[in-house]
């Protein structure tokens, strides 16, 4: 009996596989946004700063978009091409504002806003009930609920 060859991989599937860099790369510099977009493994995770934050994010845009660039010049298939280049295109334009601001703003992040954003989507957005449990104990967000007495903290 032969075994049967594998599939060759479905243009959806191999366009997935050829993202699934830069998703990893963007899941490091900004794990809340991936996990509101329905990332279940980065539900406990947040955003590290470091003073060098800025500077690495566009480092990483930068040979991200250099990763894609060069796999878009060598794909024969139209519509993982397109993928490619749908991608590059926003990561050019990520890159652009965050040049931008590196250049013209001063360093601002609001640390509770992006944990309560990260929350919110676990308990206000439809998610499976094991991702809910990640946001907290003691929160409920049924209309009518009211939130669990407040921890003492541990000594």
């Amino acid at each position: 009996m032969n075994p049967t060859p594998p599939a060759e991989a479905t243009s959806v599937e191999r366009s997935d596989q050829l993202l699934q860099p830069t998703f990893e790369m963007l899941a490091h510099f900004e794990p809340e946004l991936l996990g509101r977009h329905g990332y279940p493994d980065l539900d406990e995770e947040v955003t590290t700063l470091s003073p060098e934050h800025n500077a690495e994010r566009i480092a990483a845009h930068e040979g991200e978009l250099r990763r894609l660039e060069r796999l878009r010049h060598d794909e024969s298939d139209p519509e993982i091409h397109l993928d490619l280049e749908i991608a590059s295109h926003v990561l050019t334009l990520d890159l652009e504002k965050l040049r931008f601001e590196a250049e013209h703003s001063l360093p601002y992040l609001d640390p509770l806003g992006v944990v309560f954003q990260g929350l919110e989507a676990l308990l206000l957005v439809p998610v499976e009930p094991h991702r809910r449990r990640a946001a907290s104990p003691g929160y409920d967000a049924t209309p009518g609920s009211k939130p669990a007495p407040l921890r003492s903290p541990s000594k």
